[in-house]
């Protein structure tokens, strides 16, 4: 940084000259993952401006919302002192080294498999609350503290299954864009 702020005050032509390498580096790293290309195709999956694709609540609330108000509900704004904690998984320290016998597995779709199989939604809980428990079994899937989820009112577990498919729709196109980003993720 010192480097840089010298140029600034006595060198303006290297400081640009700098800055236009930089810019080249991160259009070769652009190019090279082909990171543009998958955020123009994630864009048009969640319909998320470009310069916020990156937010995956933001993703969620744009396909979620509009599905929620069509079946006359509003999402309260909620504040995290009203939140109630749910059990996750727990995640270890790594601890550098080498090590034989490791095995490495991939969780990265074990929520949306979990919300998937249980047909977790927030819709679907309220629905499935309204449920008389032992009376409406077959409507109902239990979930954790006595909340249960409505078997057929629900939009987030179909949420996923689409974006899965357009996931199996790039894989099996071979899409670049796709198979770099997975690669670095």
């Amino acid at each position: 940084m010192a480097e840089i702020n010298a140029m600034f005050r006595q060198d303006k032509p290297s400081l640009a000259k700098y800055n236009l390498q930089d810019c080249v580096l991160v259009n070769r790293i652009f190019e090279h993952t082909h990171l543009l290309e998958f955020a123009i195709e994630r864009t048009k999956l969640t319909g998320v401006e470009l310069d916020r694709v990156g937010g995956s609540v933001a993703a969620f609330t744009n396909l979620y919302l509009p599905r929620l108000h069509r079946s006359n509900y509003a999402a309260p704004n909620l504040h995290p002192e009203n939140w109630v904690a749910s059990p996750g998984g727990y995640v270890m320290d790594s601890i550098p080294g080498l090590y034989d016998s490791v095995l490495v597995l991939d969780f990265k779709s074990l929520y949306p498999s979990i919300i998937r199989s249980f047909l977790i939604d927030p819709m679907g809980l309220i629905e499935g609350l309204k449920l008389e428990i032992g009376k409406n079994d077959d409507q109902a899937v239990a979930g954790f503290r006595g909340g249960q989820f409505h078997r057929t009112q629900h939009f987030l577990p179909n949420l996923i299954e689409e974006l899965w498919k357009a996931r199996d729709v790039a894989k099996a196109n071979n899409e670049k864009a796709f198979l770099k980003r997975s690669r670095l993720s």
